[in-house]
């Protein structure tokens, strides 16, 4: 055989090996939440047999304060380069696992009440990998008794399903564009906060109740002569001189956080068309866009980004900036 031809099908099995590893598994879970003291279903699952080279994490999963996790989850894993990491989400320090759980176990995380998780695997050898079924979140001092997943036919057990009845709350009582206010709540289980923001030196996006549920609306300021300031329409002074001379500022635009940068709250500041603006980063749509305040020359823009990214490893907006 024409040693070329040899070396180059070896080239193309490798490649083919390569492409199905990184395109073609990852690890399935559930989107972050707000859990519940005591147990809550939650899923982390790896392909079963999982491949090389992998390297996926979960959302963020929030117990309640005062509260602390606990993980139920099997996992079968190469022994010494394979692992199963269970990460503080506000620290970044983790526990790790690896070999074989045989069968389900309670895992116990160095102290955290937010949980992230994420798997890895080396270059070869791979075995079954990794399912979580359950949180538990639970004080410290409490006995807790441990249940099986609801799908288990062993020793079935019946369970309560307390659901959170939508409700909203607007802290400057409707649609008040002189106001910035903030809308907060609990939407199909989720809780929500939206605080009023600047689109622009001229546009205000205004959040308001409708019975139990949030809603947005945005508002031109320039209609009554006003300007967007922090989250609210501002009324234009205008200022009597005693000469004829009209000085007019020009427009400007400083940004605090340099440009894009996401995962820090900034505001950019100016003048324009001789009025002061100053509008901040802001979280949207359930905590998971982030409204992204730059300059372009003298001029400011906005970038809306969706946080919930594994390539920036953010699952969420919190304070003008994805974490």
């Amino acid at each position: 055989m024409d040693k070329k031809i040899f070396v180059c099908g070896i080239c193309i099995l490798l490649a083919l090996c390569i492409a199905g590893n990184v395109m073609g598994e990852t690890c399935t879970y559930s989107p972050a939440q707000n859990l519940y003291e005591g147990m809550n279903n939650v899923t982390f699952q790896t392909p079963h047999n999982y491949v090389n080279n992998m390297n996926c994490y979960s959302n963020a999963y929030v117990c309640p304060a005062g509260t602390l996790a606990k993980v139920y989850a099997k996992y079968d894993l190469e022994s010494g380069y394979d692992y199963f990491y269970v990460y503080d989400y506000d620290s970044g320090k983790y526990t790790r696992w690896t070999g074989t759980s045989n069968g389900y176990v309670w895992l116990a995380p160095s102290s955290t009440d937010v949980v992230r998780f994420r798997f890895t695997s080396d270059y070869s050898i791979v075995r079954w990998g990794i399912d979580v079924k359950q949180i538990n979140c639970y004080r410290q001092g409490t006995t807790t008794t441990s249940t099986k997943p609801t799908t288990s036919t062993v020793n079935p057990t019946t369970t309560t399903t307390t659901t959170i009845p939508n409700t909203c709350y607007d802290s400057d009582g409707g649609f008040a564009i002189y106001t910035r206010g903030n809308v907060s709540g609990y939407y199909s289980g989720a809780y929500y906060s939206y605080l009023d923001f600047c689109v622009s030196n001229q546009t205000l996006t205004e959040f308001s109740c409708s019975g139990t549920s949030p809603r947005n609306a945005t508002y031109s300021c320039s209609t009554n002569q006003t300007y967007c300031l922090n989250g609210a329409c501002i009324l234009a002074t205008t200022t009597t001189t005693t000469t004829s001379t009209t000085t007019t500022t020009p427009d400007s635009c400083s940004d605090s956080d340099g440009g894009i940068v996401l995962f820090e709250l900034g505001n950019v500041a100016g003048y324009s068309g001789g009025t002061f603006y100053n509008i901040t980063d802001a979280c949207m749509y359930n905590n998971t866009m982030l409204l992204e305040q730059f300059c372009s020359g003298s001029t400011p823009r906005n970038y809306s980004f969706n946080c919930l990214n594994e390539s920036t490893q953010t699952t969420h907006c919190y304070n003008g900036a994805c974490v």
